[in-house]
């Protein structure tokens, strides 16, 4: 019994001891867990700002990667831009290099020729038209033309006809042939003012020219009232058509109008300054050099449509040296 009991008492110490040790295991593995959790949420929180911070520079990396990616895409597309011009100018200078140096000259003085061309060889100069009648194998100008009458007509060349030109004539009332250096006018049954035109060509040259005449009735009394003329220019105050230097003048018509056809005058001056037109005079300064000016003055009906136009020559001189 007693036995028993030891044996009871030893068996209670052993069961006492294993459980102090499986208390101690059990606090030691509670203390390390709370250690390691201690030290898992610093690393964490450590690690989240590590991470931000990492976050952080790479974003500023990026940032700063992209704005100079961005500033090398400018300067790339600035270069690019830059060779663009450079592939333009280059391209503008080979297109001036393809082009044949000798052509371009010869096109700038080529052009310049063909402008003489256009004032030396191709111009006919025509003068006037002559309408008159046949007397002794030549045409008399016909003092008056009539109506319902046939006449011959010429124009007057500053160059005589060398038999190659070509001749084109048209006329704004009656009839006409063409074709030829003489034209055959049929003039129609109506008194008015009609127009002549005459082209000539002749090779690469040409000219033209038209005219006015007035044509009335023939009547058993003789020759009818004679239509407005333009027999001259007058300058007012001017000796013989002869006006000083750079100085102002009138100049007027000297014209004929028994039927008061004439509404108003127009003028055309070679040289000097055309200043206006008042009470059928030319309001005009002469040029500062001596030279010959021509004068043309143009009749106007009440239509507004040109009658006559006569040109005259007056004359432009240093009055205090003649």
């Amino acid at each position: 019994m007693f036995l028993n009991n030891i044996g009871g008492t030893m068996f209670k110490k052993r069961l006492f001891i294993i459980l102090l040790s499986l208390l101690a295991i059990l606090i030691f593995a509670t203390a390390a867990t709370c250690n390691m959790c201690g030290v898992e949420v610093t690393d964490e929180g450590s690690g989240d700002q590590g991470s931000l911070q990492g976050d952080n520079t790479a974003t500023g990396s990026s940032s700063g990667n992209n704005q100079g990616s961005q500033g090398n895409n400018n300067g790339n597309n600035d270069n690019n831009q830059g060779s663009q011009e450079s592939t333009n100018n280059n391209n503008a200078g080979n297109g001036n290099n393809n082009q044949d140096p000798g052509n371009s000259n010869n096109g700038d003085s080529q052009q310049g020729n063909d402008s003489k061309n256009d004032q030396q060889d191709n111009n006919i100069e025509i003068t006037g038209i002559v309408v008159g009648d046949v007397v002794d194998e030549h045409v008399e100008p016909a003092p008056f033309l009539y109506t319902d009458s046939t006449y011959t007509c010429y124009p007057v060349l500053a160059i005589p006809p060398d038999g190659t030109e070509t001749y084109n004539w048209s006329v704004s009332g009656g009839s006409s042939d063409n074709g030829a250096f003489y034209m055959q006018w049929n003039t129609p049954s109506d008194e008015a003012f009609y127009t002549i035109t005459i082209n000539i060509h002749r090779g690469d040259s040409w000219g033209f020219y038209n005219e006015d005449f007035y044509i009335e009735p023939e009547t058993a009394m003789g020759p009818p009232l004679e239509g407005p003329q333009i027999t001259g220019v007058e300058v007012i105050n001017a000796e013989n058509n002869t006006m000083d230097l750079n100085t102002e003048y009138n100049i007027a018509p000297i014209y004929t109008d028994p039927n008061n056809m004439i509404r108003s005058f127009h003028y055309e001056v070679s040289q000097g300054t055309d200043i206006g037109v008042w009470d059928e005079k030319l309001y005009y300064r002469s040029p500062d050099f001596e030279t010959d000016v021509n004068i043309t003055i143009i009749a106007i009906d009440d239509n507004l449509d040109e009658m006559i136009r006569e040109t005259f020559t007056i004359y432009a001189r240093d009055l205090d040296i003649q």
